[in-house]
């Protein structure tokens, strides 16, 4: 009588493993080429598309891992990430309108009219640039930025143009607008290291 050889426990759990992971690879591959068809423009979906779906489901277990710890990025449609690069944008281009006013003023000299009408114009590009954020899309970026960014810095900003146009740069607005924008400041320093930015050649990394 032939003796019954038993398979030892681990080479059952290996198995066991081994045809999860098999069967995991087709699904794993529809969901990562769905995934980037939606990132990514039609022709690139065409190709590389399929090629980079098939190298992230050969290793489908990693990103599942990924995703449970947190650790999975978000997906990012091209009109979220077009709302980011406003929202960077805006700050980029309030910041370089105050700076040279400032230093304008520091210097000992005096803001002419040609200088106020280009600082009221940068200063209405980088409001015009906030107001095209969609709060959705900040809310990837960190779920308290959009009211941090709506409430301080752009309401800074709509203070501090009504301070100018109403030549009254020394009154309560201006100071409150000063206020907002220290908070605003506050805010982003205190949370930069939480914040999710998409990869985009656009944006700073």
């Amino acid at each position: 009588m032939a003796t019954e050889h038993k398979r030892p426990l681990w080479a059952n759990v290996l198995a066991t493993i081994l045809g999860l992971y098999a069967v995991g690879i087709p699904f794993a591959g529809i969901y990562f080429q769905w995934q980037y068809a939606h990132e990514h423009d039609f022709s690139s979906s065409l190709f590389p598309g399929p090629a980079v779906a098939l190298g992230k489901a050969s290793i489908w277990p990693y990103y599942v891992a990924r995703s449970v710890a947190g650790g999975e990025p978000e997906t990012w449609t091209e009109a979220e990430k077009e709302s980011v690069v406003h929202f960077t944008r805006s700050q980029q281009l309030s910041v370089a309108a105050t700076r040279e006013a400032r230093t304008t003023l520091e210097s000992g000299g005096t803001l002419t009219r040609e200088d106020v009408v280009r600082l009221v114009a940068e200063l209405k590009a980088a409001l015009a640039e906030a107001r095209a954020v969609k709060p959705e899309a900040l809310a990837k970026v960190h779920p308290e930025l959009p009211g941090a960014f709506q409430e301080r810095y752009v309401r800074s900003l709509e203070l501090v143009l009504d301070c100018i146009q109403a030549r009254d740069v020394d009154g309560p607005a201006r100071r409150e607008a000063d206020e907002l924008l220290a908070k605003w400041d506050e805010w982003m320093k205190a949370h930069h290291k939480e914040l999710r930015i998409p990869k985009d050649p656009r944006l700073p990394d």
